[in-house]
């Protein structure tokens, strides 16, 4: 949720190419922008549909939809990855994950962009104190940060072992 130009959503369905994983997929955006990404348009979707359409449509599907209108589209229980970079405040970061929970599998694993972020109202990073508090993590915080949270009670084993073991 949260695709902007589709530079995370088109890596992630070219791994499940180059990997032969058969999946679906969804990208949930407005593609309207807020306060932290600042507002783009119709032209931004218009370029991504061309690119993203003729290389991944028959598994990956672009929903122009706020994130909760798009909850509809998803069946409970099936959603293994989740990819959280909507508007980065703490009160819309926290109502994206609880309202997508349900959605989520048991071996889901929840990406959330931008936890190394400490400026302006960006609260993401104080959400994911929170959370990974009460679930097993990881956390890049090279960049701008990325937290890989293990909701699924039965998320990858390579993950959970990760997760136990930070260090490595």
């Amino acid at each position: 949720v949260g695709v902007y130009s589709g530079m995370s959503d088109s890596a992630f369905c070219q791994a499940a190419v180059a990997d032969g994983v058969s999946l679906r997929a969804w990208g949930v955006d407005t593609w309207q922008g807020d306060e932290h990404a600042g507002h783009y348009g119709q032209r931004i979707l218009d370029t991504l549909r061309a690119q993203h359409d003729a290389r991944y449509g028959h598994f990956s599907t672009l929903l122009q939809k706020t994130f909760d209108e798009a909850l509809a589209d998803i069946a409970d229980g099936s959603v293994e990855l989740l990819h959280i970079d909507g508007l980065h405040t703490y009160e819309a970061v926290r109502h994206d994950f609880e309202s997508w929970q349900t959605k989520l599998s048991e071996r889901a694993v929840v990406l959330f962009h931008d936890t190394a972020v400490r400026q302006g109202d960006f609260g993401v990073w104080q959400f994911w104190d929170e959370l990974k508090q009460r679930f097993a993590s990881l956390t890049f915080e090279h960049s701008n940060g990325l937290g890989v949270l293990l909701v699924g009670t039965q998320a990858p084993e390579l993950l959970r072992n990760l997760a136990g073991d930070a260090a490595r």
